[in-house]
């Protein structure tokens, strides 16, 4: 009597399991990947100080079973980092590698919250100290448009968009002749 009750309860969770998945949408995928990739993040005045690494870029859109948007994804990863003064690449700070993930949830077609969690700018300098980190989880609401930020941050914005002159100066100061 039990072999027949676990075997009914066998087909019928194979059953359910394969009904929901065929109902499911599979989501759109995109990957990237760049090799050395430049950019010049901060502009120190008489020089810009550039950025480069390698990037991993993973793209998902989730769609409902009518077509519309309900989640984008995207996993990011910057390994071999390097900062650098763009007129004397001989100043440079390697960096750890950077990885993160976002996810922004929509209705309707209109986003309604944005998430990012990982750890973001590493410049620590030799010594431990650190020019510019950012690592927790931030929390953008669309509607009231507030940003939250959980974790640690040391960037040259905080979290009300307010710029830090005197980490600036410093990050400006170590990359200086």
């Amino acid at each position: 009597m039990s072999k027949k009750i676990a075997f009914k309860y066998s087909l019928c969770a194979l059953l359910l399991t394969f009904s929901v998945s065929a109902l499911a949408v599979p989501p759109e995928v995109e990957r990237y990947y760049f090799e050395d990739d430049l950019s010049f993040p901060f502009d120190c005045g008489d020089f810009e100080i550039g950025q480069m690494g390698d990037v991993w870029l993973t793209f998902r859109d989730f769609y409902n079973k009518d077509g519309k948007l309900t989640k984008q994804t995207v996993h990011y990863t910057v390994q071999r980092s390097v900062f650098f003064n763009a007129s004397n690449p001989d100043i440079y700070l390697k960096a750890n590698a950077d990885t993160g993930f976002s996810e922004t949830t929509y209705e309707d077609g209109v986003p309604v919250e944005y998430r990012e969690r990982g750890a973001f700018w590493h410049m620590v300098l030799p010594g431990g100290e650190k020019l510019l980190f950012v690592a927790g989880i931030g929390i953008y609401d669309f509607s009231s448009g507030i940003f939250e930020h959980r974790g640690f941050s040391q960037y040259i914005f905080d979290e009300n968009f307010e710029f830090n002159e005197e980490l600036f100066e410093r990050m400006c100061e170590y990359f200086s002749e």
